[in-house]
């Protein structure tokens, strides 16, 4: 055997292991190409993924913002519905006790009188009755005030 057979022999053998390796690399550039594909779906995916959760999230902001709004519209129609309440309860309480002092008052002159005429010793006095009937149109006027303002 001479030199330059051994010499071709090993470029042979070298040759086809470079042969055999390119092989090896072609398929994994396959594979890596393959992979290459994927992942910009994977990515293009994620982006249109991302884009609906951004819009989503503006969705729930722009609706959380209309509903703090109409709820805090509805909280101030509330406290001022309840300042009127006890503006009302406050002068029907008054109208109330002024009623209960006349009703008393009434009943205190109709046992008086009563009694003064079951003993025959006085007569209804005639001159007290419009004070009675001021005290109670008085009465009666304010409690129409108080109805006419809850209206």
């Amino acid at each position: 055997m001479t030199a330059g057979t051994i010499l071709d022999g090993t470029l042979i053998v070298l040759l086809a292991a470079t042969l055999g390796y390119c092989t090896l690399l072609y398929r994994r550039l396959a594979e890596l190409r393959t992979a290459q594909a994927s992942m910009k779906k994977l990515i293009g995916e994620f982006g249109a993924a991302t884009e609906r959760a951004q819009a989503g999230l503006l969705s729930i902001k722009t609706t959380g913002t209309e509903l703090s709004g109409v709820l805090a519209e509805r909280i101030e129609k509330g406290r001022a519905m309840a300042d009127e309440l006890r503006f009302i309860n406050e002068a029907a309480n008054k109208v109330a006790d002024k009623l209960d002092r006349a009703i008393g008052e009434g009943r205190a002159k109709a046992d008086l009188r009563s009694a003064g005429m079951v003993a025959g010793a006085v007569k209804p006095n005639a001159s007290k009755a419009p004070q009675q009937t001021a005290r109670r149109s008085e009465s009666e006027r304010d409690l129409m005030q108080v109805l006419q303002r809850a209206r």
